[in-house]
């Protein structure tokens, strides 16, 4: 089964309304700190030196007292540790606490080399005193797998661009815990076109440069010097312990810049593609197809890791839009969220700032539901209704895809993620794009993709009682359309637009039922029909065409330049979905043939402007707007992600 949890709104937006978040605390604010432990390789242990810390500002001036339990994650109570509780007491001579009655079931299972991430639980506190309030009250504790003994380079990326010089190149890696200490890091590479990644059983053979001496184990990421610009290079880094080097190795290709075009930087990920990016307030985030998260810093000069950023695998690829939400609710949770779904079926929530997990379930939500499926198949992304953007609730909202016709639509609690209400509906299909909120109505609407597509509309509840409700609204609340939608809403003037998979597009008036639609005569419409918010123009990409529709408000008709219904160019081949840098008249997309694609639409006649990124032949995925700098983010099928000025 899968899940759908749709961004809440677009990064500029999201960097607005959370700009000037703050947090108002009560006397005494509570923090409970991350912590990392050797898991060890056989029986039970408690980790008591020091333990989880929790601590205050300052003394308080009466006794504060807080409950806390453990809560499981990937690590599961009875096999990796003891399920327990208690309650902490801070005098007034105390401002620092620690939970150290926490017992560890050590193993020699390899769960590192299973699962590519090491596996962690959780301390939740809760019911403070009347005289404190929590500001953190969640805590990643990771059991750093020790059963491997040279587990290897477990992450590796390259960002080249401008900010580092025309002559170098930025490796970042992670090296997990091992039974063997970390000497060193090598880093040896191979140049040229199709260039072959060196070998790593053997120190300083395989490959046509070393790379300079070893560099110490415990650098999170080293620059490469001396490289040629613009020529590839194909890089392996591997890990010292002892006396020999892991036969585990972590290879990425890279390209260093000429200092020229507007290409600002580039990141690769070692992986075969990335999801379509994310850009927040607090960084640029992408999935890899091996399912690990990457994050980095925005900008001209970016592409760089966040400063406290730990790499995480989810363990599964995610789906092919956005994975990543950011929502920065401090006044509630006092962190930084990401919130992602995967192909395996899985629901997580993880620091935006370190990568660390906060929590994470299976998308089998309902006794009697179906089973998960292993890997593959579709899901389309969370949204949320959040009161920081004046809804009633806070809730994650997530659509089942299990492809059985037997799906539910949930609520789920973004700082627990437990359940807060679930809409099941007979016969529902996959629930694949994304949905749209309406903040002032408090009320939900997405597509299922049974046989017939069917619109559902449901009110998500009062202040503070979140629920999953059907709503009245005129023409039904339970509509049928088409042969079945992967894409995705748009909510506007009180309309709702979306294209389905045999080509047509479709408006739904919300405030008379009334709905109408187009048939666009070049197949599967990608993605979600983009929005001029100046005007009624509609723009969408297609199997092989951009096309351009104006939204009157009861039918569909063709632009008056009709060209812009169906481009000829060379370059509109394979478009991705589409963007529109807002407050112009530029279109961007990705195709094909390795180029990012700029359309102007300004005029009588689109103007059509490629971009070379990368070979012939390599697809060029969905922009994102990073609009405080003027860049597009775009990533591609081989694993790499561009950041680009425009317009060019």
């Amino acid at each position: 089964m899968r899940r759908c949890v749709a961004w809440v709104t677009r990064a500029a937006t999201l960097a607005a309304l959370l700009g000037g978040a703050t947090t108002t605390h009560a006397q005494n604010p509570l923090t409970i700190d991350d912590a990392r432990v050797v898991e060890q390789s056989a029986g039970t242990w408690t980790f008591n030196t020091p333990g989880i810390r929790v601590w205050l500002p300052s003394n308080p001036t009466s006794p504060v007292t807080v409950n806390w339990t453990l809560v499981a994650g990937s690590a599961t109570a009875g096999s990796d540790f003891v399920m327990n509780s208690g309650t902490l007491t801070f005098s007034v001579i105390d401002s620092v606490k620690y939970i150290n009655t926490i017992q560890i079931i050590g193993d020699t299972a390899d769960e590192w080399n299973l699962t590519r991430q090491d596996e962690v639980f959780f301390v939740e506190l809760s019911s403070p005193s009347a005289n404190a309030s929590i500001n953190r009250g969640r805590a990643t504790v990771t059991l750093i797998d020790d059963d491997l003994p040279m587990p290897g380079v477990q992450f590796l990326a390259a960002v080249t661009g401008t900010s580092l010089g025309a002559d170098k190149a930025r490796l970042y890696w992670r090296v997990p815990g091992a039974q063997t200490p970390v000497n060193d890091v090598v880093i040896r590479w191979n140049t040229g076109a199709g260039c072959a990644f060196p070998g790593s059983t053997t120190a300083g053979t395989g490959g046509t440069n070393t790379g300079g001496a070893p560099i110490a184990g415990s650098t999170q990421y080293t620059d490469v010097s001396g490289l040629t610009p613009s020529v590839p290079y194909c890089f392996s880094v591997f890990a010292i312990y002892g006396g020999g080097p892991t036969t585990e190795v972590a290879k990425v290709s890279a390209v260093p810049f000429d200092g020229s075009a507007s290409i600002k930087w580039r990141y690769a990920t070692g992986s075969t593609s990335v999801v379509p990016p994310t850009v927040s307030a607090d960084g640029v985030y992408t999935t890899d197809n091996s399912g690990v998260v990457h994050a980095m810093q925005r900008g001209p000069n970016g592409g760089f890791w966040l400063a406290a950023w730990d790499p995480i695998s989810v363990g599964a690829p995610t789906q092919n839009r956005s994975a990543v939400v950011p929502l920065k609710n401090a006044p509630v949770y006092a962190d930084y969220r990401l919130f992602l779904g995967t192909d395996g079926g899985g629901i997580h929530a993880l620091d935006a700032r370190s990568g660390h997990l906060l929590w994470s379930r299976s998308a089998r939500f309902a006794p009697g539901s179906p089973p998960l499926p292993t890997l593959g198949g579709v899901q389309a992304q969370p949204a949320g209704l959040f009161k920081s953007f004046s809804g009633n609730n806070d809730m994650l909202l997530v659509g089942t895809s299990a492809g059985l016709g037997n799906n539910s639509f949930v609520a789920l609690d973004p700082k627990s993620g437990n359940t807060l209400s679930i809409f099941p509906d007979s016969g529902m299909g996959d629930v694949r794009g994304m949905a749209a909120v309406d903040y002032g109505k408090n009320r939900v609407y997405f597509l299922s993709a049974a046989a017939n597509a069917t619109f559902f509309a449901l009110d998500l509840g009062p202040s503070g009682l979140p629920s999953l409700t059907l709503s009245a609204l005129p023409g039904g609340n339970r509509l049928p359309f088409g042969s079945g939608s992967s894409g995705s809403l748009v909510l506007r003037n009180n309309h709702v637009v979306f294209g389905d998979s045999s080509g047509q597009v479709y408006g739904i008036d919300l405030g008379t039922g009334t709905s109408y639609s187009t048939a666009t005569g070049d197949g599967q419409v990608k993605g979600f029909v983009w929005p001029d918010r100046r005007n009624t123009n509609l723009y969408f990409s297609t199997t092989a065409q951009i096309q351009g529709l104006r939204d009157d408000g009861s039918s569909f008709s063709t632009l008056p330049w009709s060209p812009i219904t169906s481009i000829t160019h060379s370059s509109v081949t394979s478009p991705s979905i589409l963007l529109q840098k807002p407050g112009t008249d530029f279109l961007y997309f990705g195709n094909n043939n390795g180029e990012l694609v700029q359309v102007d639409v300004s005029g009588a006649s689109p103007v059509v402007t490629p971009l070379r990124l990368e070979v012939p032949g390599v697809q060029i995925g969905a922009p994102s707007l990073d609009g405080g700098y003027d860049l597009l983010i775009v990533g591609s099928s081989t694993g790499t992600l561009h950041a680009v000025h425009v317009p060019f």
